[in-house]
């Protein structure tokens, strides 16, 4: 993560990240007009000059995390599970009809209505992660 060094009247402070400068301009500890310059800058700017360059790198280093394989096994694991619950659920509801249509409703019945147990988290953390993808994307 980038660091930064704020300079307070003859005093150098850092390496500092940047939510911490952020929460401490919000609360109004510091101006926008400190001085700050990079981990690996020569010259110092005004905070106002460089707080949107900053927020850019950091919006870009939290998507950075996680590494391109280390997506794609998530992604991969997340599609299983999606797989796999909704074939579970599916033999769930199937057994139910059966032992349904065999004379055991008492059994059936229950097995075929609690077969969204299954779907309903799998399905919602799925939409949830495509949505989240979709918004890194944009």
């Amino acid at each position: 993560m980038a660091k930064y060094y704020c300079y307070f009247g003859e005093q150098v402070k850092g390496p500092i990240a940047y939510e911490v400068i952020r929460n401490a301009l919000w609360r109004g500890e510091i101006t926008e007009d400190m001085m700050i310059r990079g981990e690996n800058a020569d010259e110092w700017t005004p905070l106002r000059n460089a707080i949107d360059d900053m927020r850019t790198e950091h919006e870009r280093e939290k998507n950075e995390i996680l590494t391109p394989r280390q997506n794609k096994f998530a992604d991969n694991l997340l599609t299983t599970s999606f797989i796999v619950f909704i074939f579970a659920a599916l033999a769930q509801f199937i057994a139910g009809a059966i032992l349904w249509s065999k004379g055991s409703p008492e059994i059936g019945l229950p097995l075929m209505l609690s077969t969204p147990g299954y779907i309903f988290p799998i399905s919602v953390s799925y939409v949830l992660r495509q949505m989240f993808r979709h918004q890194l994307r944009s």
